[in-house]
């Protein structure tokens, strides 16, 4: 091979890298900038906490931190980012979020990007309301109920529900919408149409009668009766 086949094939290999390292750079500043805006590719944790203070002026909600230990039953619990705060404030200042809505005492599922999670307040893009945590409990935290019911239908699609026609106390017989958790396992592999089962959830903070129902965690929720 001659001198001048050599130089041109370095000078081609050279080159080459040269574009993949300009190629490599202009991906790790896409993903930069998507994990930012919080566009596709982003990291996304959940993380559980309970109301102690709000500020709607400013948008800033100051939460207690849920820990390890606490099992809430609710759908986020198999994914959960655990944080090492005890308590924690929370800034809601993106155009899509509104804390209008929150109460204390709320227990909050709250989503943010990784790239975030060292910021404090933590930038919160979005949230949503759980349930009302109980402080006379410690082992649920929540106060649940319990029904008896058939179900009468099993819906798979997004959000996914099981129909039972259930018997409330002082209300009797009524159709109610079990809500099930999208994380979890689709319902028609653990049930059937026809199956006599007792669930248990969090009532209405209205006096009224229930609709729907959200049942975060129907393996410890939802029990089959023999």
């Amino acid at each position: 091979m001659s001198v001048k086949k050599k130089r041109l094939l370095v000078f081609a290999g050279i080159t080459a890298f040269a574009v993949m390292i300009i190629v490599l750079f202009l991906i790790a500043g896409k993903q930069r900038d998507t994990d930012t805006d919080g566009g596709w590719g982003t990291v996304q944790y959940t993380t559980l906490g309970t109301i102690q203070e709000m500020n709607l002026e400013n948008g800033i909600v100051t939460v207690r931190i849920h820990g390890e230990d606490e099992d809430y039953n609710y759908e986020y619990k198999s994914v959960l980012h655990y944080l090492e705060d005890e308590q924690l404030s929370l800034e809601f200042n993106h155009p899509d979020t509104d804390c209008a809505g929150f109460e204390e005492g709320d227990v909050l599922a709250f989503h943010y990007f990784a790239t975030d999670e060292e910021k404090r307040p933590l930038p919160t893009w979005s949230a949503e309301v759980l349930g009302k945590e109980n402080p006379n409990s410690n082992i649920s935290r929540m106060n649940f109920v319990s029904a008896e019911g058939e179900i009468l239908s099993i819906d798979n699609e997004m959000p996914q529900s099981i129909v039972v026609m259930a018997d409330l106390t002082d209300i009797g017989e009524t159709e109610i919408t079990l809500n099930i958790s999208w994380a979890l396992p689709e319902p028609e592999k653990y049930y059937e149409e026809g199956q006599k089962i007792r669930f248990y959830y969090e009532p209405p903070r209205e006096n009224r009668i229930p609709g729907s129902v959200y049942i975060g965690s129907y393996e410890e929720q939802i029990v089959v009766l023999e």
